[in-house]
């Protein structure tokens, strides 16, 4: 059985580096499977071994390296992130696997770890309806998804399971249950939206790295031996985290603060998990800084700047103080992370967290009967 991941791989993200690390651990783990491809010019480093179909050499040759891979697998597993949003055209790997398809009924399209939305155009909404009844199967990591897909009347019951990025602890021999530090670090990683989307509201984004500072300011006035790790978790030069931290850096330098470090990005993903396991605490914009806090058992504070951290927090269950869309007092928010970051036993833990870790699991155990 040769499997081909499709996603956006390869991109120096740290979050969906480790869908990479999870569905290869999954497909030798539960489907037995050992020949593993991702479509992406390269990938990070995992535990387990897998191909990738490498870097474009000349123009069109992504979408011959599509075909081909294609061509030679058995299955089109697109795997973790928000892969359903858009029209897709005739060279999309999607369209090529959904054609495969019709001539090869046997050849398996399934994506596990998935949301649907939010689509761009009704048009949009219309197009990836008619490529979700294709598939055989369809995992979705959040509820709004979930209930979205059963709303389509697909021919086939769609799964409820959870973010790919849960399972990482199972890799890493970890038992979240049993984590928790006295560093006295709070790690923040941070990252911009509107800037990046078409017509987006910069305002609204001035506004919450605004708030964020403010926020962050507020606790190193309380106690200036706190010491600040900033993440970088996207490294992308167009898209990716670095100036937006380092501008927030330069503020807090200006304003007298030297105590901080940064972690840049590493295509080890286990490296960076390990250094959010050594934070008290972690004060996130990016979904998956949060998620490996969640499933590190380190307490944190999401600020939901897209639907798909409300939907993380509504999933697990998160029971402490939320944020919003940074749509919080200061003052509020400070204090009680100086509370937790004092005595860890203060932060009302997410009441689903290993609930969430199972249905994470069902991503590849309700499925694994198409790869026997």
């Amino acid at each position: 059985m040769r499997i081909l991941f499709q996603g956006y791989y390869g991109k120096q993200n740290t979050g969906d580096d480790a869908f990479v690390e999870v569905a290869a651990w999954g497909a030798k783990k539960y489907w037995n499977c050992n020949l593993v491809t991702f479509f992406a010019e390269k990938i990070p480093n995992i535990i387990y071994p897998a191909n990738y179909t490498g870097k474009n050499l000349f123009r069109g040759h992504k979408h011959y390296k599509a075909f081909n891979a294609i061509i030679n697998s058995n299955a089109f597993i697109m795997a973790g992130g928000s892969t359903f949003h858009s029209v897709y055209n005739i060279f999309n790997p999607k369209k090529m696997a959904a054609f495969k398809k019709k001539f090869l009924k046997k050849y398996i399209i399934g994506a596990i770890g998935v949301s649907l939305g939010p689509y761009k155009s009704k048009q949009a909404e219309k197009n990836n309806l008619e490529f979700l009844k294709q598939l055989d199967f369809l995992a979705l990591r959040d509820n709004k998804s979930y209930e979205l897909a059963k709303s389509y009347d697909l021919p086939y019951s769609p799964i409820k399971a959870f973010d790919l990025a849960a399972l990482l602890p199972k890799i890493y021999n970890c038992n979240f249950q049993d984590y928790g530090n006295n560093s006295k670090i709070v790690g923040v990683s941070m990252c911009n939206y509107e800037s990046y989307v078409y017509n987006g509201d910069i305002s609204n984004e001035e506004r919450r790295n605004d708030r964020l500072e403010k926020i962050i300011s507020e606790v190193i006035k309380a106690d200036p031996n706190i010491k600040f790790r900033f993440f970088i978790f996207n490294n992308n030069a167009k898209v990716g985290d670095n100036k937006i931290t380092y501008n927030l850096i330069n503020k807090l330098t200006i304003q007298g603060f030297n105590n901080f470090e940064i972690v840049k990005y590493s295509s080890d993903i286990y490296h960076t998990w390990n250094k959010i396991r050594e934070c008290s605490i972690m004060i996130s914009v990016r979904l998956h800084a949060a998620v490996f806090a969640c499933f590190a058992n380190i307490p944190f504070y999401l600020i939901e700047y897209h639907r798909k951290c409300t939907d993380f927090l509504d999933t697990i269950g998160y029971n402490d103080l939320r944020l919003f869309d940074a749509e919080c007092e200061v003052k509020k928010v400070s204090m009680r992370i100086l509370d937790v970051l004092y005595d860890s036993t203060n932060f009302n833990k997410p009441l689903f967290v290993s609930d969430a870790n199972k249905l994470a699991e069902q991503n590849f155990t309700e499925t694994k009967e198409y790869f026997a």
